[in-house]
């Protein structure tokens, strides 16, 4: 005879922080996704886990023993006093304030001067897109509360006793339903002047039309205030117009509220925000606006300047928000021969310097803004790769990061007036810039190939690779390929297998920036090993991925191989002090025929072509019956692997 909270806790039970309001025609779905992106830990007071849903006494105490006979000195009035914060979760599967219940227990919480916060679910993709339109919170303040005309139990039917009761408690207040609807709109404007609409990369101007006509409809419903004021009205005579039809060439990254590099309507909620704030009555509203706090300034010894506070390890974008990059509108474009050609310098150009321009931060803290995300993998990648090559590559990779991606990390600013320079980040000395640093934080570097560049050309590229071997930081290639082609055994377009025939010459690559170049040269010059220690280094780290290749191929599977030995052997002529690096056919000579005598090589047809065959591979041996086979192919891989 206990709840589910109970249940779940026996051996220790805990103590509620926070109580969640909620009603119960919403979808779990909604209502679990809200509570994780509330930011709130618990533990929670959740009436349908907290109460003993029994209405039979013979199984214990029932939901109207637990109840009692006056709402005042029930459960949820009880927890109330004791607690600091209620958070209220609309959905879209039930306007939470036509329950009665729900009613009440904000009515509770104002009477305690519990802080009431709403949070809705809203998916991130929408948000990212600007479509506030889709959130329960926005749609819902375009109608008055209306407290009084709310129901316990069943539309039309007769007032049960709570319905009663509640009421009773309510009118014998000193505010009553006026007060009480006036309250709960208040909390709903509070709600939508601090809205996170720096998680709107698109649709910004449409995204704040809705929350503007949102925020004015609550306005007619409040008590005369004169800092309430209609958007048009704050302008006076400098209106600016809402928002044309967006345009999907550029995505409407910009913000059409702003007036001489003043954003207007940044300035309107800020003032409605002040204002809540000024109300000795409502003390437990969070008006706390969402903005990126002061960070714990620069770490292990990095001497380039922070983004407010923040130095490079708290730069880090994860998995899902590198995902989001797939709706951009020109995430799929393709050049004439179909091939990717959407560049991630095009992709800065259109949308990262105009989304976060004046914001002194850059892409990754502009998105994480109330919880930066510290750094567990560096990403080395090349400008000029099409993002969706770059995304797939870091899909494909397993990885969940946080990842340290230049383009997102860094804020991509040259203008002093607008905030700290991309120059002021990477300090005067490229050792404790930003990258070094971040190499001494993570353990892991992934290098992204594409087909567009090859990184090794790059010398930002080279050096961070050498700050990787200093730090005994692993790497792992990740190269981009189709899948399709994967699986069509295409291993000839992993551009990885396709370019291990030019060898790696690091002293060749080069900045852009001839100052950088002559840092990075110097530095890399005065290691032991210099660009010879490099070169060598990529190479083991190119064999090693490849002597890892994943073959769960569908057809093509013994072109698909000789593709991958091809690149293998290249390596291994560039590799000569290991003797333990064998070629394929010195393998077999000194340990396929050694290990398994009497077993002959498959031989190949004349005519051989797999291009459209599912049959197994000829990289085996086997006796005259074929009774005993044995893949040698991945008996060579695995000498490789313990070889490296």
């Amino acid at each position: 005879g206990m709840s589910y909270a109970l249940l779940l806790n026996k051996e220790r039970p805990l103590e509620a922080k926070t109580h969640v309001s909620h009603a119960w025609g919403e979808r779990i779905k909604e209502f679990v996704e809200a509570i994780e992106r509330s930011g709130e830990k618990g533990p929670f007071w959740i009436c349908s886990f907290s109460m003993y849903q029994n209405n039979e006494l013979s199984k214990g105490v029932t939901i109207m023993e637990q109840l009692g006979p006056d709402p005042k000195y029930g459960p949820a009035a009880t927890v109330m006093k004791q607690f600091k914060s209620m958070l209220v979760i609309p959905t879209n599967g039930e306007d939470m304030f036509t329950r009665l219940w729900c009613v009440y227990e904000t009515f509770n919480a104002t009477q305690n001067g519990v802080r009431v916060r709403l949070h809705t679910q809203i998916p991130p993709d929408d948000l990212y897109m600007g479509r506030t339109h889709k959130d329960t919170c926005v749609v819902e303040s375009m109608y008055r509360v209306k407290a009084v005309s709310k129901r316990c139990g069943r539309p039309g039917s007769d007032m049960n006793n709570d319905e009663i009761a509640i009421r009773k408690e309510i009118n014998c207040s000193s505010a009553g339903f006026d007060e009480l609807d006036t309250k709960i709109e208040t909390i709903r404007l509070a709600n939508l002047v601090t809205y996170p609409l720096y998680h709107a990369v698109y649709g910004k101007t449409a995204a704040r039309d809705h929350i503007k006509n949102a925020i004015e409809a609550i306005f007619s419903g409040l008590p005369k205030n004169e800092k309430f004021q209609p958007f048009r009205v704050f302008l006076e005579d400098e209106y600016v117009t809402g928002a044309g039809p967006v345009d999907t060439k550029l995505g409407d990254v910009r913000n059409n509220y702003e007036r001489n590099e003043i954003d207007m309507f940044d300035k309107w909620l800020g003032g409605i925000n002040e204002e809540i704030q000024s109300y000795s009555h409502l003390p437990n509203i969070n008006n706390s606006r969402i903005r990126l706090k002061q960070g714990p300034g620069p770490q292990m010894d990095f001497r380039g300047q922070t983004q407010r506070g923040y130095g490079p390890e708290w730069w880090g974008v994860s998995l899902e928000q590198v995902q989001k990059l797939k709706l951009h509108p020109k995430y799929y474009q393709v050049d004439k021969n179909g091939r990717p050609n959407y560049t991630m310098e095009d992709f800065n150009k259109d949308m990262i310097k105009p989304s976060t321009d004046g914001m002194e931060i850059g892409y990754a803290l502009f998105h994480n803004q109330d919880n930066p995300l510290k750094v567990k993998i560096m990403v080395s990648h090349a400008w000029s790769e099409s993002i969706q090559e770059f995304v797939e590559a870091i899909e494909r990779s397993g990885e969940e990061g946080p990842f340290w991606i230049c383009a997102l990390a860094m804020y991509q600013n040259d203008d002093e007036s607008k905030g700290v320079t991309i120059k002021q980040q990477l300090g005067e000395d490229p050792k404790y810039g930003p990258f070094a640093t971040v190499l001494k934080h993570v353990d892991h570097m992934m290098a992204v190939l594409t087909n567009a560049c090859d990184i090794y050309t790059r010398l930002w590229c080279v050096y961070e690779i050498s700050i990787a071997i200093q730090h005994n930081v692993k790497v792992q290639l990740c190269p981009h390929i189709n899948p399709d082609d994967l699986y069509m055994g295409r291993t000839n377009n992993d551009i990885c297998v396709a370019q291990a025939k030019n060898p790696v010459v690091s002293s060749e690559a080069h900045c852009g920036d001839p100052d950088d170049e002559e840092d990075i040269r110097e530095e890399i010059e005065s290691t032991s090993g210099k660009f010879d220690e490099v070169d060598r280094t990529v190479e083991r780290i190119r064999l090693e991925y490849l002597v890892n290749y994943p073959l769960q191929l569908g057809c093509r599977k013994t072109t698909a191989r000789d593709h991958i030995r091809e690149a293998i052997e290249a390596i291994l002529d560039r590799l000569p002090d290991n003797t333990d690096l064998l070629s394929f056919d010195n393998f077999l000579l000194r340990e396929g025929h050694k290990s398994h005598s009497g077993l002959k090589s498959a031989t190949r047809p004349k005519e051989f072509d797999d291009s459209d065959s599912p049959e197994d591979h000829l990289y085996y041996i086997t006796n005259d019956d074929r009774s005993e086979t044995i893949d040698i192919f991945e008996e060579w891989m695995c000498t490789l692997r313990a070889a490296i």
